[in-house]
């Protein structure tokens, strides 16, 4: 039982201290590195080392084409504000 609390505790205690980070410094976590530019620079960093490697080159292909899906669908998605502003009352 004490190593269940322990445990409980622990997840508490690491759980409220990234919450008061993120409130500390948001702009911080506004300005991290998208997984998709991450992905990018990368793949492009192990092209420099090895520029015939015909995996990496696909491995960029699909990763860009993937950012750029991502992109468009991000663009295609309303806030909640716009889609009450337009009427909108989705589905239930």
């Amino acid at each position: 039982m004490f190593h269940k609390n322990m445990i409980a505790f622990g997840s508490f205690v690491v759980f409220t201290a990234s919450t008061a980070a993120y409130a500390a410094d948001p702009v911080a976590a506004q300005d991290a590195k998208e997984p998709a530019s991450q992905a990018v620079e990368s793949v492009d960093k192990n092209l420099e080392k090895n520029s015939d490697n015909q995996g990496l080159k696909n491995a960029r292909q699909q990763v860009v084409k993937n950012k750029e899906k991502q992109a468009e669908k991000q663009a295609g998605h309303q806030t909640h504000g716009e889609h009450k502003e337009k009427g909108g009352e989705g589905k239930r």
